[in-house]
């Protein structure tokens, strides 16, 4: 699967059909799936999302905040990329098969933020794409990933619960030497939608320590300074190593010692399996079979005609344990 689109919601049903269905339509023909994190809703969203072939439907039973939605339905996923929705938005026509084909094209991406339409912010910003930078650094909010860089950052982050981890995700991505990019031809119309449920959010943002919510504050703690001023940014220098493996085109080769009478153990090339084409030499067997000389000839000839993007070696003698 190509494509995991993810939202939480909340007893919007009207509201969540209507992304789904433009969803539907904007995918275009790459294969996707929705996962759908539901906070106990009592409007017959459940029983209606468990009649989709295309979704699948985490149950939380109650509102547990928005940061462990979206981190359960973004950790459920198993795609190459995962698409980080709202319910109360719209996805414009021809958005999320772009998104996919524009972080195909450009490996050195970490997320690709989509321009959000806002509905409810005067005559320009209904027209107008619009994104949001944190001194200077730009994040996602409804966006797409590279699903192994937001296993491998956490994804929306832990100790918040309603606020921030949308920043949180990009600003990791960021620090690790992963760009976020604008993608100015996919966006979304987004309603913010007003109901209970933001009210609440909203009145506790006002309200609590003095008009800073305890997610916003936390944030600051942990980001306000931490990355360097935007002009001194530099991309990390493994980048073309973890491209390949958010990509599933790594390569990886592992000369692994294993004496006689001792169980193979294949834990970590499987691991790697993961990331792409990965195989595993017992080069005890074969140094004891061929001798030490055409065990290092093997090795280089490996190496010379595969090209591995990793090679894994074993010694733990001279004698490389033959």
């Amino acid at each position: 699967m190509s494509l995991s689109l993810v939202s939480g919601t909340y007893n919007r049903l009207d509201l969540l059909k209507r992304m789904i269905r433009s969803a539907r339509k904007s995918v275009g023909n790459v294969p996707y799936t929705f996962i759908i994190v539901d906070g106990g809703s009592g409007d017959g969203t459940q029983d209606w999302l468990r009649t989709q072939l295309d979704v699948i439907l985490i149950e939380h039973g109650e509102l547990l905040g928005a940061i462990k939605a979206y981190n359960d339905g973004c950790k459920a996923a198993a795609s190459d990329y995962v698409v980080i929705l709202n319910d109360d938005i719209e996805v414009t026509p021809g958005t999320l098969a772009g998104a996919y084909y524009f972080m195909e094209q450009h490996p050195k991406v970490g997320q690709g933020a989509f321009g959000h339409i806002y509905q409810r912010r005067g005559a320009e910003a209904k027209t107008t794409p619009r994104w949001q930078e944190y001194q200077g650094y730009l994040y996602g909010q409804c966006s797409i990933i590279r699903r192994i860089l937001g296993d491998t950052v956490g994804w929306w982050g832990e100790g918040y619960r309603t606020y921030a981890g949308d920043t949180h995700l990009s600003m990791r991505l960021w620090e690790l030497g992963w760009r976020v990019e604008r993608l100015p031809l996919c966006t979304v119309i987004d309603y913010e939608y007003e109901d209970e449920l933001r009210r609440i959010n909203n009145k506790d943002q006002r309200h609590i320590n003095e008009g800073k919510h305890p997610d916003s504050q936390l944030f600051q703690q942990r980001w306000q300074g931490r990355l360097p001023h935007k002009s001194h940014w530099k991309a990390a220098s493994i980048n073309s190593v973890l491209a390949k493996a958010a990509r599933g085109a790594l390569s990886t080769v592992r000369f692994k010692v294993t004496p006689p009478g001792w169980p193979a153990r294949f834990a970590l090339i499987r691991a790697f399996e993961k990331y792409g084409k990965a195989h595993q030499v017992n080069q005890t067997r074969y140094g004891r079979t061929h001798g030490m000389e055409k065990l290092q000839e093997y090795a280089v000839d490996w190496v010379r005609k595969g090209q591995p993007d990793l090679v894994l070696l074993q010694s733990h003698t001279r004698r490389n344990a033959i």
